[in-house]
């Protein structure tokens, strides 16, 4: 007979390590699961959710084409530039 700790979902942060292990998300009660660490979030339950912790957004950063970076950067430079 199975006991309640067989269903007991562990999800583990991609980015931190404890010993010789990922970390161990904290699980909340919507269904997703945080990073104590560094803020990444998972939800398993949502195949299309995207986490934008730190170490997300730098990886999609370096997945995307420079000029979409540049852009980005450029608008960014106008707003700061109107902001004066």
């Amino acid at each position: 007979m199975g006991t309640a700790t067989d269903t007991l979902m562990v999800v583990r942060c991609p980015y931190c390590v404890i010993g010789e292990e990922f970390r161990p998300m904290i699980a909340h009660l919507d269904g997703r699961f945080i990073c104590a660490k560094c803020g990444h979030l998972a939800s398993p339950a949502d195949k299309d959710f995207k986490c934008r912790c730190p170490e997300c957004s730098a990886k999609a950063d370096k997945n995307r084409p420079e000029s979409c970076r540049v852009n980005e950067l450029l608008a960014l430079w106008q707003e700061i530039q109107i902001g004066c």
